[in-house]
């Protein structure tokens, strides 16, 4: 007699769920989880997503002093603007 796992492929050995697990055959990728692991999994997702946010933050922040000179620079006056004498010609 031969076991399951002889006549399993090394693949089908790794993807196999733990004992007591039920696959779905609609969702294969999905394993049942207890609630401690439901909350280790959001725990590394949430700081996965910190510390996304942070490097985002101080990517923006690093050019910030270099670049506030030229967006508070006020618009180059053309003749249109200059001669309608609205501060909103130049738009």
């Amino acid at each position: 007699m031969t076991l399951a796992s002889e006549t399993e492929s090394p693949e089908q050995a790794a993807a196999a769920p733990e004992p007591g697990r039920v696959r779905d055959p609609e969702f294969p990728y999905e394993v049942e989880m207890t609630l401690m692991e439901h909350l280790e999994e959001l725990r590394s997702r949430l700081l996965a997503s910190v510390i996304a946010v942070a490097i985002c933050i101080i990517a923006c922040f690093v050019p910030a002093p270099r670049s506030w000179p030229t967006i508070a620079r006020e618009p180059a006056t053309s003749s249109a603007s200059s001669s309608s004498g609205k501060p909103t010609g130049w738009f």
